[in-house]
C-alpha cells in the first residue's frame, strides 16, 4: 500500500503526521494519546520504525502489547528518539503530560504535537512548558496543526502535585474525592450524578458496579452509604482509574478498579450496575456507546439484578431499556436529566 492509502485509515491529526514523515525523524518513537486506529495505521505505514504508545483510553489500548502503556503516569526512563503527542483538549492535561515526559525521555528529544484546531492547538504556540523549548509550527491541513519542540532540560516529575482532593456534599454526607486533569467532572459534582445520588433506592447491596466511574464519586457514595459487599469501578481512562483508586482508599469495602472500553472486562453475576454513562466519542454525541452498554449490562447482572442509570433527557434510551429489561421505571427527573431503574 502507498503511504496515502494508510492515511485514509486514521484520523486527521494522524494523517497530518503521516504527510510530514520526512520531518519526523528517529527510529524509535513514543506516541501519546493515539486514537483507536492510529497505532495500527502508523505501524503499517512505518514498518521500519519501532513505535511505543501511551494510551489514555482503553479503546486504543492493546493489553497484549508490552510496548503499550495504559497508565496515569510514566515512571521509568524511556529510550526513545522522539515523541508524538495527539493533543487532548484540556490544557491542564497537556501540561501534566509534558511535565511527565520531561522526566522520562532524554534531553534533546524532539516532540511533535498534532491536534485539531478546535482542541486548542494554536494556543500551544503561546505556551512554554518547563524544560521544553517554545513550540514552532511545522505544518497544517484538514483543520489540524502540527507543532514541534525539543526537551532542553530534564525535570523531576511529582505525580502528587497533579492530584486534587475536594469535598462533595451529597444526601448521604460529604465525600472527599480525589481527581486530576483529564478526569470527568474533575473539580465539581456533575448535575446528573447529583440527581442520581439524591434518589438512590433505599437498599443497594451485594456485588455492585460503577460504570464510567470518573473520579469515583458514585463508588465512594456506595462505599459509605450502602450494604455493598464487593464494589467494582470501570472506566476507559487510566487517569480516572487512578483517581478512583485514591478516592476509595479510605474505605474498607473490597473494591477493584478496572480499565475497560464498555463492559468487555466487567465481572459477571452483579446485583447492581449504577452509572452516569458517557455519551460522547471525542466531541461527537455517540448514542451507540450507551445503547451497547445497556444491551450488554443484562448479561453482567444476575437474573434479578438491577440497572440504575442517569442520562440527559434528550438521549433516547427508553426503547433500548424496554427491549432489554422486563421492567423500566423513571424514579426521578428534572428539566435536564432522567434517572431510570431497569430490572
Amino acid at each position: 500500500m502507498k503511504r496515502s492509502d494508510y492515511a485514509n485509515m486514521i484520523d486527521a491529526a494522524a494523517q497530518l503526521i503521516l504527510r510530514q514523515s520526512e520531518s519526523i525523524h528517529g527510529n524509535k518513537l513514543l506516541l501519546v494519546n493515539p486514537a483507536a486506529d492510529t497505532m495500527d495505521g502508523l505501524r503499517d505505514a512505518w514498518p521500519e520504525r519501532s513505535l511505543l504508545s501511551w494510551s489514555l483510553h482503553a479503546r486504543s489500548h492493546n493489553a497484549n502489547d508490552v510496548t503499550d502503556f495504559f497508565t496515569a503516569h510514566l515512571t521509568e526512563p524511556l529510550d526513545v528518539d522522539g515523541v508524538i503527542v495527539f493533543l487532548p483538549k484540556e490544557k491542564k492535561l497537556v501540561a501534566m503530560l509534558m511535565a511527565n515526559l520531561a522526566a522520562v525521555v532524554p534531553a534533546g528529544t524532539p516532540l511533535w504535537l498534532s491536534g485539531h484546531k478546535d482542541t486548542g492547538i494554536k494556543s500551544q504556540l503561546k505556551i512554554t512548558h518547563p524544560g521544553w523549548s517554545p513550540f514552532t509550527k511545522l505544518a497544517s491541513g484538514n483543520h489540524c496543526q502540527l507543532v514541534q519542540t525539543q526537551l532542553n532540560q530534564s525535570h523531576d516529575f511529582d505525580p502528587e502535585a497533579w492530584y486534587q482532593v475536594y469535598s462533595v456534599p451529597t444526601p448521604g454526607g460529604a465525600l472527599n474525592v480525589t481527581t486530576m486533569p483529564g478526569v470527568f467532572s474533575a473539580d465539581h459534582l456533575d448535575a446528573g450524578t447529583e440527581l442520581l445520588l439524591a434518589n438512590m433506592p433505599s437498599y443497594v447491596g451485594g456485588r455492585v458496579l460503577d460504570f464510567g466511574c470518573g473520579a469515583g464519586v458514585i463508588s465512594a457514595w456506595l462505599a459509605k452509604n450502602t450494604g455493598v459487599k464487593e464494589l467494582f469501578a470501570i472506566d476507559a481512562s487510566p487517569l480516572a482509574l487512578a483517581a478512583t483508586a485514591r478516592t476509595l482508599a479510605s474505605f474498607e469495602v473490597p473494591h477493584e478498579c478496572i480499565g475497560s472500553d464498555g463492559l468487555a472486562q466487567s465481572p459477571r453475576r452483579l446485583d447492581w450496575i449504577i452509572t452516569n454513562p458517557p455519551f460522547h466519542t471525542g466531541k461527537q454525541i455517540d448514542y451507540h456507546i450507551t445503547r451497547e452498554f445497556i444491551q450488554k449490562s443484562r448479561q453482567c447482572l444476575r437474573k434479578n439484578g438491577t440497572l440504575l442509570l442517569v442520562a440527559n433527557r434528550f438521549l433516547p434510551y427508553r426503547d433500548v431499556l424496554a427491549d432489554t429489561f422486563k421492567k423500566v421505571d423513571t424514579i426521578a427527573e428534572n428539566s435536564r436529566f432522567i434517572v431510570w431503574r431497569a430490572c
